[in-house]
């Protein structure tokens, strides 16, 4: 079954593990794109595109979070992470664009 749209879609990875503390988290987009997922999309009459993936600026592990145990300087990491998020968001709107958000983790 296709669906036609005439809105573009703008993909909006959210690669990110800081928020739950895992890093699976931060995967589903990053696998999404690797394998084509905005061609599945259009096969299906669905216009779409990555827009972006967001990433943090330090990327998640296990062994990292030990040195950001504090609730704020996590806080830090997530809300750096969900403004570029917003940004993002933002500017797919502002392009007429229906923005579509792949991933989280748990904070946004």
């Amino acid at each position: 079954m296709t669906h036609a749209s005439s809105q573009e879609i703008a993909l909006i990875g959210y690669a990110s593990g800081w928020g739950a503390g895992d890093s699976g988290c931060g995967e589903a987009p990053l696998f999404l794109k690797k394998h084509a997922f905005e061609e599945i999309l259009n096969r299906h009459g669905m216009k779409a595109g990555w827009h972006s993936i967001i990433e943090p600026k330090i990327p998640f592990s296990e062994d990292l979070a030990k040195n950001y145990k504090t609730s704020d300087s996590r806080r830090d990491l997530v809300m750096d992470v969900l403004e570029r998020l917003t940004s993002d968001v933002s500017a797919a709107i502002s392009q007429s664009k229906l923005p579509v958000v792949i991933g989280g983790d748990h904070s946004s």
